[in-house]
């Protein structure tokens, strides 16, 4: 199954793993380096700057800031560099990223200043000193600096206080101006009314973007380089992160590649004993290659955007197939169902739609969970009368004309008949007609080869 997997991934382009994300609600502000008379500084004069909420239209310069956060983010909070306090949610030494919450005036602030806990400006220094662990030369680390001197002396202050303060001066003239059209309003005959009341919408609308910036909200800091750079430190550190404990992990061999334990929805429980086997000869059952990791981890959280169906096809034999279930699912603006894609692919590929698992993932409270993955033989997809020889299947009801049906293929029998069958307790009708099926029905109808006398019992 990992193989199968790993090859999948390997099949996903850079811009289908971020179909489906977006900016972390929150400010994001970008920073450039310059150089005076030979010497590097920032550039704290002149920065770019824009709010993400949930409601913002991704505009380019926040496209440009999720595709950095992307690759500057940690997997999981556990494997931050911020242990054990876990404010800093990023991972590289060209971004800084944490929430309001644990600014002078924030809730988490005022926890740890009770608690006499280490506040995080305390903490920037530890934070670069392993984000610069990422680097590869002395003369890298020495030329972000300055970066690193932004944090651990608090100049980072100045930005985030003149970003309140004109959040603070438009609030306050929007006010001014949302008051003055009330009265307007009030004042207007009827006619008027209506396009007043759209100013008015229009005023609230943008009192939204300058509202007080809430505790949950992200400062995101970037340094205005190349996403390659951003890319190849971000790799740097999930070769060593992504494995479930370095414990097992091999020295890199002559092309470079690390073996380690599997982290992909893997508990390994090494620190439950009791959970272990006893009698085994060996520690753990295998290893995989930092390569293969990244991929199964880059997988992974394209699982948890749901952007791929879902049970998704994983062909075994044909590569080919593979890449035609991500082009199909990428060439249209609606999201596909299995069973357009099933229905898709045996037009052109009738012969080859067998040997494929079907992976079914869904996204709880605890997590991304692999719900089922089965082994689909074959497919069986046109559904022939064993009795007259016709191309479809005639159902009809003993006791009524109401539900009869001459069916062609088991998704017409799926969207059509089961409904009825299970009394929509098992599969159901939106208002707008659209048929959500739950899977284990899926699985019955899928898996199991369907004759006629089965289907009149």
């Amino acid at each position: 199954m990992i193989k199968e997997l790993v090859q999948f991934s390997g099949l996903l382009t850079d811009d289908f793993k971020v179909l489906g994300t977006k900016p972390k609600v929150g400010i994001h502000i970008l920073l450039s380096l310059e150089n005076k008379d030979g010497a590097l500084s920032l550039n704290v004069a002149e920065y770019e700057v824009e709010r993400c909420t949930k409601k913002t239209t991704e505009s380019d310069y926040l496209e440009q800031c999720k595709l950095y956060h992307l690759n500057a983010w940690c997997i999981d909070t556990n494997k931050c560099f911020d242990l054990p306090m876990k404010a800093i949610h990023s991972c590289s030494p060209f971004c800084v990223a944490f929430k309001r919450e644990h600014l002078i005036g924030g809730t988490k602030y005022e926890v740890n200043e009770t608690k006499g806990k280490t506040q995080i400006y305390d903490r920037f220094k530890s934070y670069f000193e392993k984000s610069f662990e990422l680097l590869e030369t002395e003369e890298e680390k020495e030329k972000y600096r300055v970066f690193e001197h932004f944090f651990t002396h608090k100049s980072f202050e100045k930005i985030v206080n003149s970003i309140n303060d004109l959040y603070a001066e438009k609030r306050e003239l929007l006010t001014k101006k949302l008051e003055g059209l009330k009265e307007q309003h009030e004042k207007a005959i009827k006619e008027e009314q209506k396009k007043i009341k759209e100013k008015i919408g229009d005023v609230n609308s943008k009192l939204l973007e300058v509202a007080e910036i809430d505790d949950g909200e992200y400062f995101i800091f970037y340094l205005n380089e190349p996403l390659r750079i951003y890319k190849k430190a971000h790799t740097k550190y999930l070769s060593d992160k992504l494995f479930n404990s370095d414990k097992y992990n091999t020295k890199p061999d002559e092309d470079g590649l690390i073996y380690g334990t599997n982290n992909f929805l893997n508990g390994f429980n090494v620190s439950k004993p009791f959970l272990m086997h006893k009698t085994a000869s060996f520690d753990i059952t295998g290893r995989i290659s930092n390569d293969d990791a990244l991929k199964l981890h880059e997988f992974q959280q394209v699982l948890r955007l749901n952007t791929l169906p879902n049970p998704l096809p994983i062909f075994i034999y044909e590569e080919e197939l593979n890449e035609e279930v991500v082009s199909l699912f990428r060439s249209n603006e609606k999201r596909m169902r299995y069973g357009e894609i099933i229905t898709s692919l045996y037009e052109s590929h009738k012969k080859d739609l067998e040997n494929y698992y079907l992976l079914f993932s869904q996204n709880t409270k605890d997590g991304l969970m692999i719900k089922d993955f089965d082994f689909v033989s074959k497919f069986e997809y046109e559904l022939k009368s064993e009795e007259n020889n016709e191309d479809y299947l005639n159902i009809e009801p003993l006791f009524t004309d109401k539900y009869a049906f001459k069916i062609h293929n088991i998704f017409t029998f799926q969207n059509q008949i089961l409904p009825v069958i299970f009394n929509n307790n098992l599969i159901v009708k939106t208002k707008d007609e659209k048929v959500i099926i739950k899977y284990f029905v899926r699985r019955a109808v899928y898996l199991v080869p369907l004759t006629v006398n089965q289907i009149k019992a």
